[in-house]
């Protein structure tokens, strides 16, 4: 099994595989992850244990920066951490209504910094394909011009359109661009010299896309934010930082930080009295809950869930819930969760950055448009999964 695997790193990657460090890898999960970074067209996949890279590997390509997706709203995150570290930013319950007095007035003056990490602003959004928003020539007016659809802090929902408020701020409180700010007070000090960052027509910093960087580079500031802001010995920021970004957002949504989210070893999904009530509280049709009423238990695991709404509900089960939930913001069951694992960042068309703290193992796994062809499979969804393999539990 060693000689095969060698083998296969050998042939995947153009440095040699001598340049790897393997000392305490499971050599046939690695051989499993290789396998799924193959068969979904990967570019580049990166793995560090703590500050030691256990090796790169750009299959047959050589290395370049791709466009992380929104995993940029993650990282400039961090610009957030290092001004209350500076003492710019005081606290997080402060509104945008700081940094915009149009946002003085109405529903939208409670919308804080809070709100805006915790990604409960209630703002309109479009997670995937947001075409008003790419229409856009300022996407700065546009998010702050975006309708509330449920009040600040009540639902948890990744918002691109809010996503590009943080790097805004960042800017009017540094007097820098959030990229310059950036560079100067991290990345510099991580040997991190070119992440390139796009811009909409107005010359506003995005951050929903276009953070350009070497996988590489995001794998190490991967392993910064593992060991809670520290890097090559030093604390860059903060480790409290690191303590509210990881924490979930509220109760009732375990599986999301601030800008990350929750990897957790078990799922449980509820659906019971409460959760019928609160469909009553939000205008669900009465024939729906009354079918609900007959599912009410305790399933362990998705695969469970979606057996039963298909026994119950039919092969187009999801179609179904999807009408009578639509405009609720209601999840189909109550969700609990245990054994925390990590945490982990993604962006479109399938870009990674997982953290294992407990196993000391951070893996980033990156595919350019042009390599993309079949989203479902290019995805990679199960990256993480495979990767956490890499390391025993007891090692």
């Amino acid at each position: 099994m060693k000689q095969n695997l060698l083998f296969l790193i050998f042939l995947a990657t153009p440095f040699s595989w001598a340049q790897l460090n393997l000392e305490g890898i499971d050599g046939d999960a690695l051989n499993r992850l290789m396998d799924g970074a193959t068969g979904s067209h990967t570019d580049a996949m990166v793995v560090y244990r703590g500050e030691t890279r256990v090796g790169a590997w750009y299959f047959g390509k050589e290395p370049k920066k791709i466009d992380a997706g929104s995993i940029g709203i993650t990282v400039a995150g961090l610009g957030l951490g290092i001004l209350m570290d500076q003492g710019k930013i005081t606290s997080l319950d402060q509104p945008l209504s700081n940094w915009y007095p149009e946002l003085k007035e109405g529903e939208k003056a409670e919308i804080t910094l809070e709100h805006l990490i915790g990604q409960t602003t209630g703002l309109g959004t479009h997670s995937v394909n947001d075409l008003a928003l790419d229409a856009s020539e300022d996407f700065i007016k546009f998010a702050l011009e975006t309708r509330l659809v449920s009040p600040p802090g009540k639902i948890v929902k990744q918002n691109p359109r809010a996503g590009n408020l943080l790097g805004d701020i960042i800017a009017k409180v540094s007097g820098q661009s959030v990229d310059t700010f950036l560079a100067e007070n991290l990345f510099s000090k991580m040997g991190i010299t070119d992440v390139t960052w796009a811009e909409d027509k107005a010359g506003n910093t995005l951050l929903m896309s276009g953070m350009e960087i070497f996988p590489e580079d995001l794998a190490k500031i991967g392993v910064m934010c593992m060991q809670r802001g520290k890097w090559e010995g030093k604390q860059l920021i903060s480790r409290s930082w690191f303590e509210k970004s990881f924490a979930a957002v509220n109760d009732d949504f375990q599986n999301r930080g601030r800008l990350w989210w929750r990897i957790h070893g078990k799922t449980i999904y509820v659906i019971d009295q409460d959760l019928l009530d609160k469909y009553r509280e939000a205008g669900v049709d009465g024939n729906f809950i009354e079918g609900m009423s007959r599912l009410q238990g305790r399933y362990s695991g998705r695969t469970s869930l979606m057996a039963v709404f298909k026994g119950a509900l039919g092969e187009r089960w999801q179609d179904t819930v999807s009408a009578y939930l639509a405009g609720t913001d209601m999840q189909v069951a109550k969700r609990e969760y245990s054994d925390l694992m990590g945490y982990n960042a993604n962006g479109k068309l399938g870009q990674r950055l997982v953290l294992f703290p407990q196993k000391n193992l951070v893996g980033v796994r990156m595919i350019s448009e042009a390599s993309a062809t079949e989203p479902a499979r290019d995805d990679f969804a199960n990256f993480g999964d495979l990767l956490r393999h890499l390391v025993d539990d007891k090692k």
